[in-house]
Parts: C-alpha cells; sequence; structure tokens
C-alpha cells in the first residue's frame, strides 16, 4: 500500500512539475492584455490606429485587478503585430485623458502590461509578489475550510493536525501554482483545476487513511473527502472572483 501511495504522489508531482505547453485549435489569446490595479469604474482604455480608427478595450474584472485586452482585429480586419506596435492607447480616467505609445516589448500574444495610472506609464511586468501573494491567500483559505471540517467530524489529536498540514501544504500549493498567472482569465484554467482536485481527492483521502491514528481509516477518509468537496465550493467561488 505505502509503494501504491509513494507511486499516485510521485505521478501527480511529475504531471505537476514537468507539464509542456502543447498547442491546439482554441480561441486566438489577445496580442497583449493590459493589467491594472484599483481600476476606476470609468477608466477608459481605446486602440487609436495611424488612420483613426478607433476600438475600445472592455476590461474583465476580477478583485481588485482588471484585464484591458487587445485582439488582432478592427473594423473586422485582421492585423499584423507591426500594425499593432504603431497604435497609441487613448486612456481616460477620474476627468483625465492621455495617451500612451505600445512598448518595443510587445510579442506575438499574451504580452502583459501593467499600467500605473497614478504615474501615467504602462510597462511590461507584473506587480513583484502578485502570484506568491495570490497562492498564499488561496491556500490560507483552504486551509482553515478543511480544518473545520476536520474539527466538525471531531479530531483533536496533534498526529492528525500535523498530517492535514503537512499533506495541504503540498498539494495545495502545487495545484494553485498550477492555475496561477493566467491573465486574463479565460476558461482553460478550469482544466489544471479539475484535474488537480482529482488527484487531491484521492492523495489525501488515502494519505488521511493511512497516517491519522485516531477514529479509524473509513472516517478518516470520510473526513478527507468531505473537507475537498467543501474547498471545491468555496475555491471555485473565489477563483471566479478574484485574479488568477
Amino acid at each position: 500500500m505505502k509503494k501504491t501511495i509513494l507511486t499516485l504522489v510521485l505521478t501527480a508531482l511529475f504531471v505537476t512539475v514537468f507539464a509542456l505547453p502543447v498547442f491546439a485549435n482554441a480561441a486566438q489569446p489577445p496580442c497583449f492584455t493590459i493589467l491594472v490595479n484599483g481600476a476606476p469604474e470609468d477608466l477608459q482604455i481605446t486602440a487609436v490606429s495611424p488612420e483613426g480608427a478607433r476600438q475600445e478595450l472592455y476590461p474583465v474584472r476580477r478583485g481588485w485587478e482588471s484585464y484591458f485586452s487587445f485582439h488582432y482585429y478592427m473594423d473586422g480586419n485582421h492585423l499584423e503585430r507591426e500594425d499593432v506596435i504603431s497604435f497609441l492607447l487613448e486612456v481616460s480616467a477620474n476627468g483625465e485623458t492621455y495617451t500612451l505609445e505600445i512598448p518595443d516589448e510587445i510579442r506575438q500574444y499574451n504580452t502583459i502590461f501593467h499600467l500605473d495610472l497614478s504615474a501615467g506609464t504602462m510597462k511590461e511586468a507584473v506587480l513583484a509578489g502578485r502570484n506568491a501573494l495570490l497562492v498564499a491567500m488561496r491556500v490560507s483559505i483552504t486551509l482553515v475550510t478543511e480544518g473545520l471540517v476536520l474539527w466538525l467530524f471531531g479530531y483533536r489529536a496533534k498526529r492528525t493536525w500535523i498530517v492535514f498540514l503537512a499533506v495541504n501544504l503540498v498539494t495545495q500549493t502545487l495545484l494553485n501554482l498550477s492555475i496561477t498567472g493566467v491573465i486574463p482569465p479565460d476558461g482553460y484554467w478550469w482544466f489544471a483545476l479539475i484535474f488537480g482536485e482529482i488527484l487531491i481527492f484521492l492523495a489525501e483521502a488515502i494519505a488521511f487513511a493511512l497516517l491519522f491514528r485516531e477514529k479509524g481509516k473509513p472516517r478518516a477518509a470520510l473526513a478527507a473527502l468531505c473537507a475537498n468537496s467543501v474547498s471545491l465550493a468555496a475555491g471555485v467561488f473565489l477563483l471566479t472572483n478574484l485574479p488568477l
């Protein structure tokens, strides 16, 4: 049994850590996305071509972050990267309007720019510590949620809580690392979430059943399944309303 558990854990780690990108038929990703923290409700960003054609970038708002994406289409015409570089961005907020050039660092797809409204500057960067903050926040909420379920199941022994913390810190950190940094938040992160949660349900049920020393193995496995079900529901709510 221990060899089986070790095999499952190593398989999960291998799949998560050594996953490689693949290419398949999908919606074309945006040319670039502008990330804005604490964007006011009246913030408008419009792409303006050298010929004067205009296209407003409509935001996707997730918690304190807003994402303004530009795709390679304007007035029904497909654009090239060289065309987009010549555009200007008209930024309007709080009664003020100014224009910005698109930085030369722009790549073919999925370039992420951070717009600092107070300074009126835009550069290719995501704020330092962003991903670490998001992972720590979600893992902490998961620990509190699942810990409450275990408490309701009557677990009180120190060893039980040490096992619970150790197992969850590994599984939840790996899961959240796999879905963090998807900007803008499209639907593809759901695949990583679902696949990861299936592995976590199995791994934690087996680990709790083997390592808990109170209340028996069936109860430990049931507690793991219930705890993960509750945290999954909470996680889906958070992930659809907060930044990834």
